[in-house]
Formats: C-alpha cells, structure tokens, sequence
C-alpha cells in the first residue's frame, strides 16, 4: 500500500505540474515536507527505516541515466567545457564556505568538512525536470555532465578534507585514512569498468540493440 501510494502521488505530482508549469520535483519536496515528521508525520516510523536503502537505489538508477550524457559524440561538443566549469564550480564554492566559515568563528576543522560537503549537488532533481520539460541540446548535455562530474569531485574533495582533519588531530590515523580512501576511490573506478563494460554492451552502447530497464536495473542493483 505504502508503495503504491507513493507511486500515484508521485503520479499525481507530473499531472498537477504539466497543469501549472511547477516542476513536479518542486511538488514532490513540498509533499515529502508535508508527510514528514516534523508536518502531519503521516509516513508510519518503520517505513522510514527503508529510506536509506531507496536512496541508494535511486542515485544509483540517477548515475545511470546521466551517463547518457557522457555519450561519446556529446563528449566532442562538450567534454571539455564539462570538465572545467565542475572542477571550478567544485573549487571555488568550497573555498567560499571554507572562508565564511572560518571567519565566522566556526573552528578550522568543522569549516573543512562542511567546505567539503558543499558542493555537492542534486543530480535526481535536475535530471527530473530535463526530462520532464523534454529538454535537448548543447546546453542540456553540459547541464547534465556538469551535474554528473561534480559529485564525484564534491566527493573526492570531501575525502581529502577528511585527511586534512585527521591529520590536525593525528598524523598516524591520517595515513592510515589516506590509503583507505584511495582504496575507495581506485576501487570504485575499478567497479565501474567492471560493471560498465557489459552494461555497455547489453544496452547499445557498443553494439546495435535497445536497452531494457530488465538488464539496466539488473546491473544497477548489483553496482
């Protein structure tokens, strides 16, 4: 039941948006902070407990939709414009929130990481009123790459941010925490050639074929 309502009014949100050009993301949050607890509390506690697993499948199935926007032919228009507006947009929010921070009075520390949690971005959110407002074009393909990259920079930021606190309180957990996130990192480049190799190949990406949400939702669970 739970699903199904969930569903039909996410449903219900694409009908009320097309109607008053309110993007149905927008209309989806507002009834998400309605429902929630601290509004009319009307999602029950133990269905809560499934939100960080939902979660994690939903950017999931978001990472792979905007690898669409990695497609080669975009790449030659795109790539590199892509790539330096998410380093700069990744650097220089960063760097800003670092500085507010630390002349507030905020501890050195505490401005480091919130520094680095910042500019991470919503991918679902933007590839939902792509899609929904049927939007193509250089532009839309640079959105959607900008968007892409500059979470896996906010996160490889954030883990650098990490050592760099660790290694104010202490420098033996700082190395240790240094090898343990290029492990992280190097592995999660290693899955995704794993993974994104027969992806590719099943989907049409490197033979003729149309991909089904069977084997994309297959591989994006096991990712």
């Amino acid at each position: 039941m739970v699903i199904g309502i969930l569903l039909l009014t996410g449903y219900a949100a694409h009908a009320v948006g097309k109607r008053t050009d309110v993007p149905r993301v927008t209309l989806l949050l507002l009834l998400g902070l309605i429902s929630g607890p601290y509004l009319l509390d009307l999602v029950p506690q133990n269905i809560e407990e499934w939100f960080p697993f939902v979660a994690h499948m939903a950017l999931g199935m978001v990472g792979f939709l905007l690898g669409e926007s990695f497609y080669g032919k975009n790449l030659k228009f795109t790539g590199r414009v892509v790539l330096w507006i998410s380093i700069a947009q990744t650097l220089v929010v960063a760097l800003l929130v670092f500085i507010v921070l630390f002349i507030s009075g905020v501890g050195i520390a505490i401005s480091l990481i919130l520094a680095g949690i910042a500019p991470a971005t919503d991918p679902a959110a933007t590839i939902d009123l792509v899609q929904e407002r049927k939007a193509k074009g250089t532009l839309t393909n640079t959105l959607l790459g900008v968007v892409a990259l500059d979470d896996a920079w906010g996160i490889i930021l954030f883990n650098v941010m990490l050592i760099l606190v660790e290694g104010l309180m202490n420098g033996i957990v700082a190395n240790m925490l240094f090898l343990y996130i290029l492990c992280e990192i190097l592995g999660a480049g290693l899955l995704g050639v794993i993974l994104g190799v027969p992806m590719a190949w099943l989907t049409g990406r490197i033979k003729r074929g149309e991909p089904t949400l069977l084997e994309a939702a297959g591989f994006v669970f096991i990712c």
